[in-house]
């Protein structure tokens, strides 16, 4: 049995670059209102797991607004250790007592295995409509995970079967193909091999 670790590696994997103008200030939640007797009911993602290189749909939903007022999405890699990370900022406006906007998260390479240490990325997103402010919960993302193996000889494993257990502890089954073995949407953290007639040496 081998183990490693689905991470986010240096290749560039990691959240997009943040455009070329200076981050915002992190709001602060303040609760200064403009005129309208507005508020934000709920600040939520469309779902609080999606797979790198998705689109997620970002939805508030309000009460009291107009149809046309403006909101502001700022996007922010959570860092409990220091101030979090910008990543970026979408315009959106009121319709029908809602406000929606598309992020797409768009890593620069595939998860390769390691055994480096790194913690689970995690995203919110912070609204301003008018002064109002609001945050959503963590979002976080799967990945794809690829592992490349030779046997003595050098030669690329194939059509031998291998089992991965996620960190999740889902079992996944497939065959080696030409040394290379896939798991598609697989969840950051540790992650074991088994492979069927061999014991694997890390180098």
């Amino acid at each position: 049995m081998a183990a490693g670790k689905v991470f986010i590696g240096e290749t560039g994997a990691g959240a997009p670059a943040p455009p070329p103008p200076p981050p915002p200030a992190e709001p602060k939640l303040q609760t200064a209102k403009w005129g309208q007797p507005g508020e934000i009911v709920n600040a939520r993602w469309e779902k609080n797991r999606a797979k790198a290189g998705d689109k997620v749909k970002i939805i508030v939903d309000v009460k009291d607004f107009e149809d046309g007022t403006p909101a502001k999405f700022t996007i922010w890699e959570e860092d409990i250790d220091e101030e979090n990370n910008f990543i970026a900022e979408l315009d959106g406006v009121v319709k029908a007592n809602k406000v929606e906007a598309d992020w797409q998260y768009l890593p620069n390479a595939v998860v390769e295995d390691s055994t480096e240490e790194e913690g689970q990325p995690k995203y919110f997103f912070s609204v301003d409509i008018e002064g109002e402010e609001a945050r959503s919960a963590n979002l976080t993302f799967t990945y794809l995970l690829k592992i490349f193996l030779k046997d003595d000889d050098g030669d690329p494993l194939d059509d031998v079967p291998y089992t991965i257990t996620l960190s999740d502890g889902t079992e996944k089954k497939g065959k080696f193909k030409n040394g290379w073995a896939e798991v598609q949407d697989a969840p950051f953290g540790n992650f074991f091999i088994e492979i069927e007639g061999y014991e694997i040496t890390l180098e």
